[in-house]
């Protein structure tokens, strides 16, 4: 499970490097809140041009982080958009995989 929402999350965010500003305005959520995330889930952080930036990886440990902790905090607000593209993710994932092991079985039986 955790490979296919790591595969999502690096679908979903496919830069090498994030600014608070790109997450601010992928999260909708105010500027204090993504320092408040940095700061409880001990993100590191870059400092280039008196600018913070993200590692991608980074930011899905994060996620992945974030989401077994606090999901329901509210400072987490903003952060269901992820969920919810996830959570359809892995339906359809699971509705592929279903679809090629029915397929499978028929193909291997011989009438």
């Amino acid at each position: 499970m955790t490979k296919r929402i790591i595969e999502f999350l690096s679908k979903k965010f496919p830069k090498k490097w994030y600014s608070i500003r790109e997450l601010q305005a992928d999260f909708n959520v105010s500027r204090d809140t993504i320092y408040y995330w940095i700061e409880k889930f001990e993100v590191p952080t870059f400092k280039i041009n008196n600018s913070l930036f993200i590692l991608r990886e980074n930011l899905i440990n994060f996620l992945l982080k974030s989401n077994k902790e606090s999901y329901n905090e509210d400072r987490l607000v903003g952060f269901e958009f992820v969920i919810e593209d996830l959570e359809n993710y892995l339906k359809q994932v699971e509705k592929v995989e279903k679809s090629n092991t029915t397929q499978s079985r028929l193909m291997g039986r011989r009438y």
